[in-house]
């Protein structure tokens, strides 16, 4: 076992706690001492804490990833750097800890890791039907009849990358609304694509059933927190229109959504909660605006602002503002993500969902 954290307490306190257990450990203060260790990905895990002086713990699993060292990683870290987290946990990481935690919880995680790697060496034959399945469920989701109404226009796109991911949209009418929904859990094959199953029923359900979105998202974060999800969450955003054009957004975690006004003035949604599944005790609220006719909304997964260039630079949020801007439309968004990518694999999903407003008399 290895364990990477700048603080010299931490780091004998879960060396005494792993040798109890009978493991044999190695502990480091910084990043860099531990790639001077030259570790290897055979029977072993990591536990890193996020935020190391010099080579961040963002860093280091970077570098390892680019090295082809594809050992476990359980990140430990503060409650403030959650959002940061997030990413880590798209990037692969097993397990997400925040401090202080338990010696179970600990104790736990480093077994699901051990195992994940036993597992990650099964038969590639089954490796790929298993895949193949999740690509049924994921293409499911995907597979949503938009409903129109007389004050909105809704239009929605995916470019799948070559592995199945966590990604899904949902649009559903409710008396004189409509809600649109957008998600991306962490994580790829079966196990991203039952999840996103799982929370893609209990928000249109919820929706439906005119729950409050804020409840919706305490009952879908109390649900996979309960249970042995193996650190899956999800981040989503939930945009609920009226007919007079007030719009009630929750957004968990995920890319903020883009307005773009008359005229092509451009601004983000920036009021967010905690995603699901990472912390049972996280409350969540809405936010409101209100939008005019012709204004759109735009929602994207993380896919698009991260497709990375043959240079490993993201596309990012300004290309995306200012395609939006120029009243782009979802076809020549994607066009753009493409041909930054050039001759690149895409790592994640993109999914994209436009909501413009007519008018309450269109």
């Amino acid at each position: 076992m290895y364990v990477v954290d700048d603080d010299p307490g931490v780091r004998a306190s879960i060396d005494s706690l792993l040798r109890s257990e009978g493991f044999q450990v190695a502990t480091f203060g910084s990043a860099q001492e531990f790639l001077r260790r030259k570790p290897t990905s055979e029977r072993s895990c990591l536990v890193l804490d996020v935020s190391l002086p010099g080579l961040s713990g963002l860093d280091l699993q970077h570098e390892l990833i680019g090295t082809d060292i594809r050992i476990p990683i359980i990140f430990v870290t503060g409650y403030g750097d959650v959002p940061t987290s997030v990413r880590a946990m798209k990037a692969g990481a097993v397990e997400f800890l925040t401090k202080p935690f338990e010696d179970r919880d600990l104790l736990g995680a480093i077994r699901n890791a051990l195992q994940r790697g036993e597992a990650s060496t099964l038969d590639e034959d089954a490796y790929h039907k298993e895949l193949e399945a999740a690509a049924r469920v994921q293409q499911g989701l995907m597979g949503v009849n938009i409903p129109q109404v007389r004050f909105a226009r809704i239009s929605a796109m995916n470019l799948p990358c070559t592995a199945v991911g966590g990604d899904f949209y949902s649009v559903v009418t409710v008396d004189d609304r409509i809600v649109v929904a957008i998600a991306d859990v962490a994580g790829k094959g079966v196990p991203a694509a039952v999840m996103s199953s799982l929370l893609h029923g209990m928000i249109q359900e919820g929706v439906e059933s005119k729950v409050p979105l804020p409840e919706i998202a305490r009952s879908a974060n109390q649900f996979f927190c309960e249970r042995e999800l193996g650190a899956r969450y999800a981040t989503f955003v939930v945009l609920c229109i009226e007919s007079d054009g007030r719009v009630e957004y929750l957004n968990c975690a995920h890319v903020p959504p883009v307005v773009v006004r008359t005229g092509g003035a451009v601004h983000r949604l920036r009021e967010a909660n905690l995603p699901v599944g990472l912390i049972g005790s996280a409350d969540y609220h809405t936010a409101s605006l209100i939008v005019r006719p012709s204004d759109r909304l735009i929602l994207v997964t993380d896919g698009v602002t991260e497709a990375e260039s043959p240079q490993g630079e993201f596309f990012g949020d300004q290309r995306l503002e200012e395609s939006a801007a120029s009243g782009s439309t979802l076809e020549q968004i994607f066009t753009s993500v493409r041909q930054f990518c050039a001759d690149c694999p895409l790592s994640d999903d993109c999914t994209l969902i436009e909501a413009e407003y007519l008018g309450a008399n269109a």
